[in-house]
C-alpha cells in the first residue's frame, strides 16, 4: 500500500511521532557533542552561564541544521495533512448525528465554527515550526523571536479550539467525552510549560538573568515534547473510528472505515435476503386428502 494511503492511520501517525521525539534528542545530544560553546553561547556573552541550549541553538550547529530542517518538513507536512482530516472527520461525522437528532442552530453554529478555528490555527501552527527550522537564530534572531511567538500564540489557540471541538462533540461520542478529560489535562499542564518557557526567555533577552537561558531550554523541551507532540498524538488517538480509515475514505455524507463500510453492506445485504419471502412451490405442499384419510383410519381402529 502506497505512503498516500497511509496519511491518517494510528500506525503511521505514531511513527511520525517517535521520529519528532527522537530527532530532538538526538540533535540535542549531537550538538553537545560537536560544538557545546555554539549551543550554550548567547548574546548576552560571558556574562551568564549556561547547561543546556534550545533547539533553535541546536539547528544553528552543521550537521544539525540540515537533520532537522529534515524531519520538521516531513513532520509539518503529516501534521498539516492529519489536521485536514480531524477537520473533515469530525465536521462530517457531526453532520451525520446532528441530522438524526435535531440539533439547535446556535449549537451547530458553534459546532462548525470550532472546527475552523481549529484548522486555522493548528495548520498555522505547523507553518510557524516549519519557519523556526528554517530560519537560524544565530542569523536572524529577531525574526525568528518573531517566528516562536507566532508558533506558541497559534499553538495555544489551536490547542484551546480542538479542546473546545472535544467538549461539544462529547455530547454524541462517550470515546470523545473521555478523551476530553484526558486532553484537558495535557493542555493545563502544557500551557504552563509554554507561559514558564516564555517567562524565562524575556527575563534572558532583557536583562541577561544567569541561568535563566538554560531553563527556557528546558520548559522549552518540556513543552514540545509533552505539550505539543503528545497532546496532538492522544487528540489523534483518541478518535478510533478515524485511525481505522485515511483522507481517501471519508465521505463527504457518512464516515466509514473501509472495515466498516464492507460489514454494513454484507449486514445490509443479509437481511435483505432473509426479508425477501418466497412462498412454497405447490409439489411441496401437503396433501390434505392424504392426510385426513390416515387420521379416520386411526380413529377406526
Amino acid at each position: 500500500m502506497g505512503m498516500w494511503m497511509l496519511l491518517n492511520h494510528f500506525e503511521t501517525h505514531r511513527s511520525f511521532v517517535l521520529l519528532n521525539c527522537f530527532g530532538i534528542i538526538m540533535c540535542l545530544f549531537m550538538s553537545g557533542l560537536i560544538d557545546e560553546h555554539a549551543l550554550t553561547s548567547t548574546s548576552c556573552g560571558p556574562l551568564t552561564h549556561n547547561v543546556i541550549g534550545t533547539i533553535s541553538a541546536a539547528n544553528g550547529i552543521y550537521p544539525i541544521g540540515l537533520i532537522w530542517q529534515g524531519i520538521e518538513v516531513i513532520t509539518v507536512g503529516e501534521r498539516l495533512m492529519n489536521n485536514f482530516c480531524c477537520y473533515r472527520f469530525l465536521s462530517t461525522k457531526y453532520k451525520h448525528q446532528k441530522q438524526g437528532q435535531g440539533q439547535r442552530m446556535r449549537s451547530e453554529s458553534m459546532l462548525e465554527l470550532s472546527h475552523e478555528l481549529t484548522l486555522v490555527c493548528c495548520s498555522l501552527e505547523s507553518v510557524f515550526l516549519l519557519l523556526i527550522a528554517v530560519i537560524p537564530s544565530n542569523e536572524y534572531l529577531e525574526v525568528h523571536c518573531t517566528m516562536f511567538l507566532g508558533f506558541a500564540l497559534f499553538a495555544f489557540i489551536g490547542q484551546f479550539g480542538r479542546l473546545w471541538e472535544f467538549k461539544l462533540c462529547a455530547k454524541h461520542s462517550p470515546e470523545i467525552a473521555k478523551a476530553y478529560k484526558r486532553i484537558k489535562r495535557i493542555f493545563l499542564l502544557g500551557s504552563i510549560l509554554l507561559f514558564t518557557a516564555i517567562l524565562f526567555s524575556f527575563l534572558h533577552f532583557v536583562s541577561c538573568v544567569s541561568g535563566a537561558y538554560s531553563l527556557f531550554a528546558a520548559f522549552e523541551y518540556l513543552y514540545v515534547l509533552y505539550g505539543n507532540i503528545y497532546f496532538h498524538y492522544r487528540a489523534l488517538s483518541s478518535m478510533k473510528e478515524l485511525n481505522k480509515s485515511n483522507l481517501f475514505t471519508i465521505s463527504s455524507k457518512l464516515v466509514f472505515s473501509p472495515s466498516a463500510s464492507s460489514a454494513i453492506m454484507t449486514s445490509s445485504t443479509a437481511t435483505m435476503t432473509s426479508s425477501a419471502v418466497v412462498p412454497p412451490s405447490p409439489a411441496f405442499r401437503p396433501n390434505s386428502s392424504h392426510s385426513e384419510t390416515k387420521i379416520l383410519l386411526d380413529a377406526n381402529k
